[in-house]
């Protein structure tokens, strides 16, 4: 059982919640109108999420909220002073950017790069929302978001079988966390990507592995993260990339031997192709997980997957 995948995202789409009631009380503003805004929910890239782990230098994630608002007046939508929030370790809370009010009733913004110092090898990073009272916007009140929390680590601290599995990956992933879980045997798997915390890879089976199997493997998942990357991080962009995927990867036969390279899984599709002939195109040597064969047309478009997000 040496191939496997998976996204294992969390399959629960964002479900923020949003709203507006009428009150009274509040005396309205020049314009007749007056708010109070309020942020409920979370979601981190379209999840339900409240942390997640990236390596040094991550950046682009995106963070979302939304928020119920009283209004007296108009009902339109207040827009609403929000800014993101970030506090580093027990450090205090510091304004990084304005977040965008991406529609009625929700805001979100990315988040930028950060980068863990050298000595360090582990920072948690807080993020969080905060609307603020506003005369001019009509809105009477401040607020904040639940917090976001990010762990950064560095992978210049990782060690043995975790620092092999990083340096092959190094390349191409620089930003993307490895873990070494022998729990993910019990699926079949030797590595999986997940999109919550990274790659992580069954040291024992992946361990007795040649290095060029190795390699490919690591670079199996680091395809995955390109593929939900490329796609805008987002479960609707998981949704996409499923159905773009086939548009190239196919179960076909190599032509000079009119078979397979390696037997086809029980469980082969074409995203998980995409990620093997990914892998293949930059280490040959290494072995397709879930079997088949990568037409030439397959290596081009997934070392492009590799080196320049390309969309499969």
């Amino acid at each position: 059982m040496h191939r496997r995948r998976s996204l294992a995202i969390a399959l629960s789409t964002v479900a923020l919640v949003a709203g507006s009631v009428v009150v009274g009380g509040a005396p309205a503003d020049a314009a007749g109108t007056t708010y109070q805004l309020y942020l409920t929910g979370r979601a981190i890239d379209g999840y339900r999420q409240g942390t997640i782990v990236r390596a040094s230098g991550a950046r682009g994630d995106t963070l979302k909220v939304g928020s119920k608002y009283r209004y007296r007046g108009s009902s339109a939508a207040p827009k609403g002073k929000v800014t993101l929030q970030r506090k580093v370790g027990s450090g205090t809370w510091k304004t990084i950017k304005k977040a965008k009010q991406s529609s009625r009733y929700f805001y979100s913004a990315k988040l930028p790069a950060y980068t863990v110092p050298a000595s360090v090898a582990v920072r948690t990073v807080k993020y969080r929302f905060r609307s603020a009272r506003s005369v001019a916007r009509g809105v009477l009140n401040t607020d904040y978001s639940a917090t976001f929390t990010v762990k950064y680590e560095n992978p210049a601290h990782y060690t043995g079988f975790q620092r092999t599995v990083y340096d092959y990956i190094a390349p191409y992933c620089p930003t993307v966390a490895v873990h070494l879980d022998r729990g993910i045997a019990a699926d079949g798997a030797a590595g999986e990507f997940q999109w919550q915390r990274g790659i992580s890879i069954d040291d024992t089976t992946v361990g007795a592995y040649s290095p060029a199997w190795q390699q490919g493997v690591a670079l199996h998942e680091c395809a995955h993260y390109h593929q939900f990357s490329a796609f805008g991080m987002s479960a609707t962009g998981w949704k996409a990339m499923e159905k773009h995927s086939p548009s190239v990867f196919v179960n076909d036969v190599d032509p000079a031997t009119n078979a397979p390279d390696f037997p086809v899984a029980p469980d082969w599709e074409p995203l998980e192709h995409a990620a093997d002939c990914a892998s293949h195109a930059v280490q040959p040597a290494g072995y397709l997980g879930y079997g088949g064969y990568c037409n030439p047309t397959e290596l081009a478009v997934g070392l492009a997957l590799l080196t320049r997000n390309a969309k499969y």
